[in-house]
């Protein structure tokens, strides 16, 4: 009954994998951002064997780039694009583009690359200096385990 409760809880009913996925993190000399939301990423499954933990998480972000992610980003523009263009004066379709190639480049999901504003493209703005909803659990452990 544990098992089938886990499996739910970490495949079958998240559409995002437990952290931003990105290929810097197999990149050295990333910044401290960086690598603190790779262990964020880390911290996000519960101990399992790295490879299980690399299956699953690639799972979770295969479904997030092919459905997941383009399902997001149309509603995410759909519903907040139209007040973005009448108050900035950014093109729905410059949202769109923006918003996905967050969604698929790093798993930001949708409506909170809105929250935090990250559909203006700003060189200034950085994913990598938001804690996203789905890193929550991940960053309280992270932030628990240096304190000990």
């Amino acid at each position: 009954m544990k098992f089938w409760h886990a499996l739910k809880h970490h495949l079958l009913n998240r559409a995002l994998p437990h952290g931003l996925v990105s290929y810097c993190y197999l990149l050295p000399g990333q910044s401290r951002h960086i690598r603190i939301h790779r262990s964020l990423w880390l911290y996000g499954f519960p101990s399992v064997p790295l490879p299980i933990f690399l299956l699953v998480e690639g799972f979770l972000y295969l479904r997030w780039i092919l459905f997941s992610a383009w399902v997001g980003a149309f509603r995410a523009v759909r519903r907040l694009g139209p007040a973005i263009r009448d108050r900035e004066g950014i093109a729905i379709r410059t949202q769109f583009n923006r918003i996905l190639k967050l969604a698929l480049l790093h798993a930001v999901p949708p409506f909170e690359a809105y929250a935090f504003r990250l559909y203006r493209g700003d060189r200034n703005a950085s994913v990598w200096d938001y804690v996203f909803t789905h890193e929550v659990p991940a960053f309280h452990k992270w932030r628990d385990a240096r304190h000990g």
